[in-house]
């Protein structure tokens, strides 16, 4: 470019200048408004807060989607007046609320080609805000220009500290990891994120990397046991479902293998540091109002001990005993009442749980007490939610928001301590995974930002606001799918006391008290498979106990012995009822059942005495059942064998020939000489 281009550009953008001084205080069209041109800016990085002695450092991306090439190009910083309310920093991201108090060209050599993107960089001096002496938010206006023709615009806003804060808003942070259930009953990863999830540049690697980062800061950490569970499986090796059917095999080490060993690595170092305030969901992540609303509470206790045994096996950490995270911000009056029964003082819930007070100016204090329980809540702010939301294209602009709106909370009463804000990352997908690693490291760069765990956050609070929750409903598990759920239960409790195997029944336990989780709400046909696998399971071991033994008896006198024979082959003891059913032509002197302990590997003898009523041959039914009835017996094996009597009744024997005798003498009286008359 020659000199004289050069003063011809820097003259025309210098008019654009002048123009947009003009025109800003009329109202500037807002981002949104503008024509679209084709050509878009996002943001690369900017500067966390800016001072006197602190230029403003901005990267911006612009992407050239049209098919013309763009030359000429100049990029128009404007800054505008400060912002002083909430209010006006949230109309200052898409319009002009103020006037402009600077703006400055910066010239771009070259040009952009279509299809091309290209990283403009921005340095300006802040020195001439020094004369205004107070801490605020600058909204910041970037402009492309493409000779002089507006062709894209971004809108960020500027944290200006004019001297160091003596005082410190207080930021409770809570990232819930979580994902459903993926592997199937079988132990084979079925159609899910997870792969995706932990991948680098997925969603919960990114979030353990923004937690991981060079500055750690004070967090509240919620994990789920299913995804701990999963992660420590899938770090062994793995087999996984491919669309089509067929199975491909994950080495440990390599492929999703890797990344879930490394994302659980990761998890583990979070979770053993000090400044992390560790929290597990119930065990499934079941939904507390769901499993009352499903019949299911008298597992209740059991979820919520099984979800934290199964965290702290993984991470090798503590979990709190007071802090809970209910899945999905699931909560209602009763959820609270029986949470601070087992001491849970302090829920970490989701913006629209509790209620805004109606004519409420500033932002309202971060802790909420409950009436009628002994519990507070940690309520998030959803503007700062929705603003970090509200970006998915550019997550980095989103941080940005999302910490100058956590700046305009500060900057509402800067002086009074103990004021504070909390923001959540739910279970739910709600932000790009870029976004997180920006947000944490703008967070621990913010010198007026202080970051808190939420119980110090609720020990900060002076004065936290009262409010009763509001009764809500929730979708919860069918009648039908629960009956099946408490016949497995009773099926396994008969199972328990047939096998001493604790190992293999508490994981049949724990498959079942899965099926409780909030996944299974949906798709109760996933849940009806994991059900379908423990009974068959426990019937898989019941078939290697069976009959064995002659199927034919032979009685010679009224009364005898049969042996029936019991092959074990489970690999373990066996403990059943043996039972013989006959009709009444057959009794057993010493009853019809025994209970009996089978050793593995050989037939067991059991010996019935048995008395027969007459002669001939009468069928008997063998069957084994389990010990417990709950409420009823489990059948195990059932078979037949035929007892034949040839043994006679004496006293029916002595009539018999006593008859027959009879009968002889009369006949034979015919040849005895008779007198004659």
């Amino acid at each position: 470019m020659t000199p004289v281009m050069r003063r011809c550009i820097l003259l025309r953008v210098w008019l654009f200048v002048l123009v947009t001084f003009a025109l800003v205080p009329l109202g500037h069209p807002s981002a949104s408004a503008q024509v679209e041109t084709g050509v878009i800016l996002r943001m690369v990085s900017q500067s966390i807060w800016n001072g006197p002695a602190l230029p403003l450092r901005i990267l911006v991306r612009a992407t050239n989607e049209t098919e013309q090439t763009l030359d000429s190009l100049a990029v128009v910083l404007t800054i505008g007046g400060p912002v002083r309310s909430r209010s006006v920093y949230e109309e200052s991201l898409t319009a002009d609320p103020t006037s402009a108090i600077f703006a400055y060209p910066f010239p771009q050599t070259g040009a952009l080609a279509p299809g091309e993107s290209r990283v403009f960089a921005i340095r300006q001096p802040l020195d001439f805000l020094q004369a205004r002496g107070e801490s605020v938010i600058y909204p910041l206006r970037l402009t492309l220009l493409a000779k002089d023709t507006e062709v894209a615009t971004l809108r960020t806003p500027m944290v200006y500290l004019a001297e160091p804060p003596t005082v410190h808003l207080n930021l409770a942070s809570t990232w819930v990891f979580d994902d459903p259930v993926q592997f199937g009953p079988d132990r084979r990863l079925m159609s899910g994120p997870i792969e995706a999830d932990i991948a680098p540049g997925g969603r919960l690697s990114a979030m353990t990397d923004a937690l991981n980062g060079s500055q750690p800061q004070f967090a509240d950490v919620v994990v789920s046991p299913v995804l701990a569970a999963e992660l420590a499986h899938m770090a062994q090796g793995y087999q996984a479902v491919n669309a089509d059917g067929s199975v491909r095999t994950v080495p440990a080490g390599s492929g999703g293998a890797a990344a879930a060993a490394r994302v659980l690595s990761a998890l583990q170092k979070v979770a053993g540091r000090p400044r992390t305030e560790l929290a597990a969901l119930p065990y499934g992540d079941a939904s507390v109002p769901m499993v009352y609303a499903s019949g299911l509470g008298h597992d209740f206790g059991r979820l919520l001990v099984r979800g934290r045994e199964v965290v702290e096996a993984a991470l090798g950490a503590s979990v709190s005993r007071t802090v809970f995270r209910p899945p999905f911000s699931q909560i209602d009056p009763g959820t609270v009442q029986r949470l601070a029964v087992r001491g849970y003082r302090t829920l970490l819930v989701d913006p629209d749980v509790l209620t805004e007070t109606v004519g409420q100016s500033f932002a309202p204090p971060p802790v909420v007490t409950l009436n009628g329980a002994d519990a507070q809540a940690v309520r998030p702010d959803p503007e700062v939610a929705a603003l970090a939301a509200s970006h998915t294209a550019d997550p980095r602009l989103a941080a940005q928001a999302a910490l100058g709106e956590l700046a305009a909370i500060y900057f509402e009463f800067p002086g009074p301590p103990g004021r504070g804000a909390a923001v959540t990352f739910p279970e739910a997908p709600s932000y790009p995974p870029a976004f997180f690693t920006s947000f944490a490291t703008l967070i621990s760069g913010s010198p007026w930002l202080r970051t808190v765990t939420a119980t110090q956050l609720v020990s900060l609070t002076p004065q936290p606001e009262t409010q009763t929750l509001a009764a809500r409903t929730f979708p919860h598990l069918s009648p039908a799918y629960v009956e099946q759920l408490r016949g497995a239960k009773q099926s396994l409790a008969r199972f328990e006391q047939t096998f001493a195997d604790p190992r293999l029944a508490s994981r049949l336990r724990d498959q079942l008290l899965l099926t409780e989780g909030q996944t299974f709400v949906p798709n109760p046909g996933l849940g009806a498979r994991f059900i379908a696998g423990v009974r068959g399971r426990i019937q898989g071991l019941y078939h290697r106990v069976r009959l064995d033994g002659a199927p034919l008896y032979t009685l010679t006198s009224p009364s005898g012995k049969i042996q029936v024979y019991v092959d074990n082959e489970a690999g373990q003891p066996a403990t059943v009822v043996v039972r013989l059913i006959s009709d009444h032509h057959l009794l057993f002197p010493e009853g019809d059942a025994r209970t009996v302990t089978i050793p593995v590997g050989h037939a067991a003898p059991i010996q019935f005495p048995i008395h027969a009523l007459g002669t001939g041959r009468f069928q008997v039914k063998v069957q084994i059942e389990t010990v417990a009835a709950i409420p009823h017996p489990d059948l195990i094996a059932e078979s037949e064998l035929i007892v034949r009597s040839t043994a006679y009744n004496r006293v029916a024997l002595i009539l018999t020939i006593g008859a027959a005798v009879f009968l002889l003498v009369w006949w034979g009286r015919r040849f005895l000489p008779r007198q004659r008359t």
